[in-house]
């Protein structure tokens, strides 16, 4: 895993604030950064159960019921977007004054191209691939093609079918397992829409 991909300590935060105004997290009891104890640092939260659907054509269900879980995770996904951080003690310093200065596309560009180049084994990398990653990387850094931040809300950052749950004891009532936060635009929010690509609508029933 690529140094810093995943604070533990930062989901446990941001699932605990969420929990308490209401937003549909499992509740978290507590964070031990220890990594003697089991290797790592983590969390324990409570178990919900419920569903996890990683088919997202939803074979099993009937149309009538995919279309209800695809509108949920609309829903969700506002409910989340709507949630007013501003005066909240830990989801308003999610990004650091010097990091919201920068627009969030570009420091994602910036990331992603480190990560791209720490995960590359030497010796293995096929020339006309890196030639064009690295052509990419830096369109992608150009001014023109950064979207102006106008505003900024809490978004998930990898919101798909198969990092939410169906609960069963409320009805529409969602689960995320990994909450990668960020206050950035709406409209940067990663959404795996390639999941459902090739899914036609009129026989899976759609939203």
């Amino acid at each position: 895993m690529i140094h810093g991909a995943h604070q533990v300590d930062r989901e446990y935060r941001v699932t605990k604030e969420l929990h308490q105004l209401g937003y549909p997290v499992p509740r978290p009891f507590i964070y031990c950064g220890d990594v003697n104890v089991i290797g790592s640092e983590f969390y324990v939260c409570e178990y919900v159960e419920g569903r996890v659907f990683n088919d997202t054509t939803l074979s099993s269900l009937t149309p009538a019921q995919r279309s209800q879980v695809y509108a949920s995770l609309v829903e969700a996904l506002a409910q989340l977007h709507a949630v007013r951080f501003e005066k909240n003690p830990v989801l308003s310093k999610l990004t650091s004054a010097r990091k919201a200065r920068t627009p969030y596309i570009k420091r994602q560009v910036k990331t992603w191209s480190m990560i791209y180049r720490q995960s590359m084994v030497k010796g293995q990398n096929d020339c006309k691939t890196q030639a064009a990653m690295d052509a990419l990387m830096r369109l992608l850094s150009r001014p023109e093609f950064l979207p102006r931040q106008e505003r900024i809300c809490l978004v998930h950052g990898d919101f798909k079918l198969d990092q939410v749950q169906r609960a069963r004891r409320r009805e529409g009532y969602r689960v995320f397992y990994e909450m990668k936060t960020h206050l950035v635009h709406p409209q940067t929010a990663r959404v795996e829409h390639g999941q459902f690509v090739g899914v036609q609508c009129a026989s899976s029933g759609s939203i």
